[in-house]
């Protein structure tokens, strides 16, 4: 009985993964590769933190915006931060691994640099049961794209947006 009823559930996994990849066809192809590139940024930024820091990556980031035809709209369009936003949010749910935070906002932060629009990288901590954590989100024009007011209030954030040393020298 158990191992009929697991049978069941992985069958109805494969279903969902199916319907998902067609899904993901239906879309036009401009959005698909903009999907990949995100993917694909999001675990080059996971490991380009790990391996050249924080600082480097950033700087590295702030240098090479990708090539204007991975646009999904033009900068006039007024939902394509929020757009961006629930890309990343997508790939990250779709992805094998878990991208932390600080992936994310990186990923979306070079995005929208693609895109045109300005965004600002913010860090902010809170102290949960006695112990401290952090959290980073990207604000444009002083909102924040993803949870909005709920990071506001649940992390007090740095003063300023964190800027990329684009002087920095990337070996």
């Amino acid at each position: 009985m158990a191992r009929t009823s697991m049978h069941r559930m992985a069958q109805q996994g494969h279903r969902r993964k199916r319907r998902n990849v067609a899904r993901f066809l239906r879309r036009p192809w401009v959005e698909q590769r903009l999907f990949l590139l995100t993917l694909s940024m999001l675990l080059s930024t996971t490991l380009g933190v790990r391996v050249l820091g924080f600082k480097r990556w950033y700087a590295l980031l702030a240098r090479y915006p990708a090539r204007a035809g991975w646009k999904v709209a033009g900068k006039e369009e007024p939902g394509t931060a929020y757009h961006l936003s629930r890309l990343v949010y997508l790939a990250n749910r779709h992805a094998r691994l878990q991208h932390t935070c600080l992936a994310q906002s990186l990923t979306l932060w070079w995005l929208l640099r693609c895109h045109g629009l300005q965004g600002d990288l913010r860090i902010g901590v809170r102290l949960n049961e006695r112990q401290l954590e952090a959290h980073a989100w990207i604000e444009v024009e002083g909102c924040p794209l993803e949870n909005g007011r709920q990071v506001w209030e649940s992390f007090a954030a740095f003063d300023q947006a964190v800027a990329p040393n684009v002087s920095h020298r990337v070996k």
